[in-house]
C-alpha cells in the first residue's frame, strides 16, 4: 500500500532527526542507560554507584538484574539536560567491566 510506504518513510526521517537533534543539540530528554558488566571486577560496583550519586540530579531510577554467576544487567533511567545526560552516559560506559552500553534517548521539549 502506498500510504503505509509515504507513512514509513515520514517516520524514518521525523526519528533520523529528532536523533540528531539529541546528539548535536542540547534542551531536555529522557531515556535509558543499560548496561553489561562483569561484577567481579575490581571496584566497579563501587565506581558504578559513585559515578551515579555524582549524577544524582539525572538518574531516576535503576534496575540490577544477576544475570550470571558473574554478569549483571542494569538499566538506568535517566534524564535531563542532553550534554549531562551524554557525559553520565560516557562515564559510566568507560569503566573498565562495563562490556556494553547503550544509551537511548528521547526529546522531552520540557
Amino acid at each position: 500500500d502506498v500510504n503505509f510506504l509515504r507513512q514509513d518513510a515520514h517516520n524514518l526521517v521525523r526519528e533520523s532527526l529528532a536523533r540528531t537533534e539529541i546528539e548535536t543539540g542540547g534542551g531536555p530528554v529522557i531515556g535509558t542507560l543499560t548496561i553489561l558488566y562483569d561484577h567481579d571486577a575490581s571496584g566497579l560496583s563501587h565506581r558504578l554507584v559513585h559515578v551515579q550519586h555524582e549524577h544524582h540530579a539525572e538518574v531516576m531510577s535503576t534496575l540490577h538484574v544477576h544475570v550470571d554467576d558473574r554478569n549483571c544487567l542494569e538499566v538506568l533511567l535517566i534524564r535531563g539536560d542532553s550534554s549531562e545526560v551524554r557525559l553520565l552516559a560516557d562515564r559510566i560506559r568507560a569503566l573498565k567491566g562495563v562490556a556494553l552500553g547503550e544509551l537511548v534517548l528521547v526529546k522531552t521539549g520540557a
